[in-house]
Order: C-alpha cells, then sequence, then structure tokens
C-alpha cells in the first residue's frame, strides 16, 4: 500500500506473510528488525517497544527509528496471531509523515486477518444500515490531590461520562447521557433521525431540530465482529492530532446468535 502527496512525501506499508513466533515478542521484534529493516549490524534497535493500542485487531508491538543515514523513517509492527506473528514495515521520508497518517495506520493495522478470518475492507462511508443496533462510548478520569506543603494526600476527584446511542433500521434513534463532575451526576436523554451529509453523520434531534454533526472516521470490524465507529466533532478539523484527542470512539457489541 502507497501512499504520496504533491510535495513528494509518501508512506509505504509492507504487509509480510505470517512467521513463525519464537516464543517472545521483544525477540521476534528484534530479528525481524535486524532482517527485514536495518542491515546495518552496528545499528542499535529502536527502544522501547510500545503496545499496539486503539485498533481492532491482533496485539502486538511496535516500534521505529531512522534508517539510511536518516534518509527514511521506518516503523515495525509486529502483530501476536498465536504460534505466530504478522510483520508490517511502514516507510516515510520522516516521522512528520508517519505522524500525519496516524489514523490511516491505526486502520489498516487494525484491519489485518490471518485465515480462516476474513479481513474487512475500510469503509470510506456508512449508511443506517451499517448502523442499526447499540453503541456506548464512555470516558473517566480521577485525580489526586495533595498539599503543596506536607505533601499529604487531600482528596480526589472523580469524572466520568458515557453516551448512548440506540439506532433503528429506519434511522430513529434514542440517546442517553450519564456524567458526573465534582460530585455531581447528570442525566440526559433525546431521540430524533439519523441523516448523512457528505463526510458528516447528522443526528437530528425533534422536535428540538438540533443537529449535532460529526466527520465521519472510520468504521471497523473487530476479532469478535465487535464493531467501532468514530467520529469527529464538526468544529475540528480532521487530522490524526485531532482525531487522537477529540474523537468520539463509539463501540457495538457482537451480535449474539
Amino acid at each position: 500500500m502507497v501512499w504520496t502527496n504533491a510535495n513528494g512525501a509518501y508512506c509505504i506499508i509492507v504487509l509480510a506473510k505470517p512467521v513463525p513466533s519464537r516464543g517472545n515478542i521483544e525477540t521476534d521484534f528484534a530479528v525481524t528488525w535486524r532482517s527485514r529493516v536495518e542491515h546495518n549490524p552496528r545499528a542499535t534497535l529502536p527502544n522501547p517497544l510500545y503496545d499496539i493500542r486503539g485498533t481492532m485487531g491482533y496485539p502486538g508491538k511496535y516500534s521505529g527509528s531512522e534508517i539510511e543515514n536518516r534518509t527514511k523513517y521506518v516503523f515495525l509492527y509486529v502483530l501476536e496471531t498465536g504460534k505466530s506473528f504478522i510483520p508490517v514495515v511502514v516507510i516515510a521520508p520522516n516521522r512528520q509523515v508517519l505522524d500525519v497518517q496516524q489514523e490511516t495506520l491505526r486502520a489498516v493495522i487494525g484491519s489485518i486477518r490471518v485465515a480462516p478470518q476474513v479481513a474487512v475492507p475500510i469503509k470510506a462511508t456508512v449508511s443506517v444500515a451499517d448502523l442499526i443496533g447499540n453503541w456506548k462510548y464512555g470516558d473517566a478520569s480521577v485525580v489526586s490531590y495533595v498539599n503543596s506543603s506536607t505533601g499529604n494526600y487531600v482528596g480526589s476527584s472523580t469524572t466520568f461520562s458515557g453516551e448512548f446511542y440506540t439506532i433503528a433500521s429506519d434511522g430513529r434513534y434514542t440517546y442517553n447521557f450519564q456524567g458526573m463532575t465534582g460530585g455531581h451526576v447528570v442525566r440526559e436523554k433525546s431521540a430524533g433521525v439519523v441523516e448523512f451529509s457528505g463526510e458528516f453523520v447528522v443526528f437530528h434531534e425533534m422536535p428540538s431540530n438540533k443537529l449535532l454533526r460529526y466527520h465521519f472516521i472510520a468504521y471497523e470490524q473487530g476479532l469478535t465482529s465487535a464493531t467501532m465507529l468514530t467520529l469527529l466533532p464538526e468544529s475540528y478539523p480532521v487530522n490524526s492530532a485531532n482525531i487522537a484527542v477529540y474523537a468520539a470512539r463509539f463501540a457495538r457489541d457482537a451480535v449474539k446468535k
């Protein structure tokens, strides 16, 4: 897979066949880096290794560094599939290009499958049929406070929120919000119709006619057939940095058979 732009930037994703694991992912990474990426035996291995997070695919590790006299930047992903692993090499002229393409890389890495599982193509758009079901998104944080003079613990505050959409086959939805901050619990309910306008998924609340517009970012199916829908509020320009911080990733559980 190759991406280029008019300014000469590029990003190349190279997917290899599954390789038998040595039983240790750090060893798998090191051997693969030496054999497929950096052939200079005096070059150090990338450090540290990071867990692959936020995808709907296989777990694993990744890391990267500059190679070939700093003319390229390479990420190596090692996806654990059981007794084997899948090496994925991502090449760009510099780290900045990879950062810009981070959301695309996340989606591609998460879509990789080993037979008999089948990879589902990455969707560029969605319809009501794709959204039928129960969707949930939540966030939480706990902040602890200490006395600046004594260093003693003096308390904490907890903040959490959860959003829940149930979408029917005709596009009608119900919405529930639950949250707490500063000890105060907030609950909200609404209903309306899901609409589509270009790149936007629109929640048209009735009867208030309030519109919540989101950039459609991704629709991904997981290893267990659960689904993740990524939406970015209209007020934020679409880029990897904004998606990482402000996007809502709604989850729908797999349908029980």
